[in-house]
């Protein structure tokens, strides 16, 4: 296909008439009990016809020597920053221990509340534990300990 005015309009013309026309009256035939090869053709030529106008509305986007250069000069300098990182990383990643092991056990902080607040000094904790619909009774019972641990 040409880079034409009519090719672009062609284009339009037959992805239009495909899905507004062809497949909906051929979806249709299939609900009223026709034939599904001439729903999946219908559908086939839907599909044809988008990829035939996405192809030529890049073709025209392209040609524009403008737009070509500037999407040229994007790829080149992604691809620059792209080998950067890779000369970058390479190093790096070969310094680096490739299982770091777990800090010793006077290094580990006891994890905050779940809200991030801390309660008043003198004042117990409001939160009891709700059994749901869904949980077992053992762990309505776990549930409990971590509360009096908690306010304990």
């Amino acid at each position: 296909m040409g880079v034409g005015t009519g090719s672009l309009s062609g284009q339009i013309s037959s992805f239009y008439k495909a899905m507004w026309m062809d497949l909906p009256a051929a979806a249709t035939s299939r609900l009223l009990g026709g034939p599904e090869k001439e729903l999946r053709s219908a559908g086939w030529q839907a599909y044809d016809s988008w990829v035939a106008l996405a192809n030529e509305a890049t073709n025209r986007l392209y040609a524009n020597r403008t737009f070509a250069d500037f999407s040229a000069r994007v790829f080149e300098a992604t691809l620059r920053w792209q080998q950067a990182a890779g000369q970058l990383m390479g190093p790096t990643m070969a310094a680096a221990p490739q299982s770091p092991e777990l800090p010793p056990a006077e290094y580990v902080v006891p994890a905050p509340m779940a809200s991030g607040l801390t309660r008043p000094a003198g004042r117990p904790a409001k939160r009891r534990s709700r059994r749901t619909a869904t949980q077992n009774p053992a762990d309505t019972a776990q549930n409990r300990e971590t509360d009096r641990a908690a306010t304990g």
